[in-house]
């Protein structure tokens, strides 16, 4: 949440809730908090959100699960708090104070942090911390008392504008100059005004309309698509004219009906860090699924010695330590001696020798599948992690925090259907070989689950970078029949790298197939196949040039097939 769109909300909330009576404080979730607030005709509901990427605050009309006992934070809140003041952007920067009256009317604050590390902190008079949602180090512990960040922007005051320094007048410039330096502002504002100054507006000018209509709030939350993305602007656009997905009366609104998705770059960070450390985990876990085998002992070793024991029952007594014999099956034989147990008779001496072997037999099948599900598990995930990268559509990147989600690795509140973001709606990527042959590859796992398994026709040829995450391409036929020429063989091949984990690579080695040859074992992650047989090319990564036509991507070829 930037700092425009903060200060939209302090305003809109000092409107509408000052002086309000608190009847209510409930903690939905471990970062969540609901106030309930008596205004004197109506209840409005106060909703904060201390989420990384996702942090804000805002009236809300949505109900919230409760929990039967309310956490220690939100019973503090209880005991402490009676009725809200106003509220406070401190610096026009994203830190919000919510000042409440308590008790023996002692003045409290509620310091929102929406800052990357968000937390909410509970403040006295003196600015000793009471208690944190989130408890941190040195500093943020309750009886601390709290120090304030610098201030790294002067909030901008309509009478004594900043003055704009000569080398910023371009609009570049003068757009960079106003991200580090105005305070309200958020990117859309500064590529408006940016925009303005490129169509021949003075900067100063441009500047002073801004702060009027910040002063006089002119406030016009709108959710709009800014590269692919959501994304709210709440004061008018003088020159930008992005598509409009929709007006709201409040900035509360806009933010309520869940329209707006979290910017790409955010996003995307905080799947990478999840995926990060499940990958970390599971490469833990196979490193000691395969220690623990090399600790078994040997299944063939076991049922031999227990053969010749069996063939050399005449020779055993009870009470025996150990028996020599000779081991014909070795070339040539030799003498090998093996220990006993003198409580067991000779018979059950090479039982016990059979019943390690089945205990160890039944030790490889689990071996083999714990090792099996583990490396299908991190093969998904750097799918998953490929799939991050390949995209900044921020409605896609949603659709695979959901794939995330639903295989266990995030925990998302369920939300109404009203609030729901909209699933992702990005096509497979397509291109035509230079024969003409119809080329079409996926983006995500789900995705080349889709290529490989309604795209494809049997006799269609199929590429994946060999033993490295990346994506499922297919060369149609198309009713073709005949040899497909080496040439088209080599540029799927080389597209089949570009979009794999060895893009950056100079040579990169690819699977060529039938289709057919193409299995997706049953309960196998989307994205997840064998091939049962291949050959395999080696070839140029090559990607489509995001700046030109997909037919204009260069078919120049690398090596021939390899055997």
């Amino acid at each position: 949440m930037d700092s425009l769109t903060i200060a939209a909300l302090v305003a809109e909330c000092n409107l509408r809730l000052r002086g309000a009576r608190l009847n209510k404080i409930f903690q939905p979730s471990a970062d969540e908090m609901e106030f309930r607030l008596w205004t004197g005709s109506e209840t409005l509901r106060l909703y904060l959100l201390s989420r990384p990427q996702r942090a804000r605050f805002h009236l809300t009309e949505n109900d919230f699960p409760h929990p039967f006992t309310p956490p220690r934070f939100c019973q503090l809140l209880r005991a402490r708090l009676t009725r809200l003041l106003s509220f406070e952007q401190v610096g026009a920067d994203r830190l919000v104070l919510i000042h409440f009256n308590g008790k023996n009317d002692i003045v409290y604050r509620l310091l929102v942090d929406l800052r990357p590390k968000p937390n909410l902190i509970l403040l006295d008079p003196d600015d000793r911390i009471i208690d944190l949602l989130r408890r941190g180090g040195a500093g943020e512990r309750p009886g601390d008392r709290y120090v304030w960040p610098e201030l790294r922007r002067q909030p901008l005051v309509p009478d004594v504008l900043p003055e704009i320094p000569s080398e910023c007048m371009d609009s570049q410039a003068f757009r960079t100059w106003l991200l580090e330096t105005v305070a309200p502002m958020s990117k859309i504002a500064a590529d408006d005004m940016a925009e303005s100054v490129q169509r021949g507006e003075v900067p100063g000018e441009v500047l002073s309309r801004y702060a009027e209509d910040l002063a006089n709030g002119s406030w016009q939350p709108q959710v709009l698509t800014v590269k692919g993305a959501s994304q709210l602007s709440v004061l008018p656009l003088r020159c930008l004219a992005p598509d409009v997905l929709a007006e709201y009366d409040t900035v509360s609104a806009a933010l309520d009906a869940g329209d707006v998705v979290v910017p790409a770059e955010g996003l995307q960070a905080e799947l990478k860090k999840t995926v990060n450390k499940a990958l970390k985990k599971l490469r833990k876990r196979l490193s000691q699924i395969e220690t623990d085998y090399a600790g078994l002992d040997d299944l063939e070793g076991l049922q031999h010695t227990g053969n010749l024991l069996l063939s050399h029952l005449h020779l055993l007594r009870r009470g025996m330590t150990e028996l020599e014999v000779d081991d014909y099956a070795a070339d040539p034989p030799v003498q090998v001696t093996i220990p006993l147990d003198p409580r067991l008779t000779p018979q059950e001496n090479a039982d016990k020798l059979f019943k390690k072997a089945r205990k160890r037999r039944r030790g490889e099948e689990h071996y083999v599948r714990r090792l099996q599900e583990t490396q299908e598990e991190i093969d998904w995930l750097e799918a998953m992690a490929l799939a991050f990268e390949e995209t900044d559509d921020a409605v896609e990147l949603d659709a695979l925090k959901k794939q995330l989600a639903a295989a266990g690795y995030l925990k998302l509140r369920e939300e109404p259907a009203r609030r729901q973001s909209k699933a992702a709606s990005a096509a497979l990527l397509e291109m035509v070989s230079p024969s003409g042959y119809q080329l079409t590859w996926g983006r995500n796992p789900r995705q080349n689950d889709t290529v490989s398994r309604e795209v494809a026709a049997p006799e269609d040829l199929w590429f994946h970078a060999h033993n490295l995450p990346g994506c499922h391409l297919v060369l149609r036929r198309a009713g073709r029949s005949g040899e497909i020429p080496e040439e088209d063989v080599l540029f799927a091949a080389a597209l089949a790298a570009g979009y794999s984990r060895a893009r950056n690579d100079s040579r990169v080695e690819v699977m060529v197939t039938e289709a057919k040859y193409v299995k997706k074992p049953k309960g196998a992650r989307p994205g997840l196949v064998t091939v049962e047989k291949y050959r395999t090319v080696l070839v140029e990564p090559k990607r489509l040039d995001p700046s030109s036509s997909p037919l204009e991507i260069e078919t120049e070829k690398a090596s021939s097939p390899l055997a």
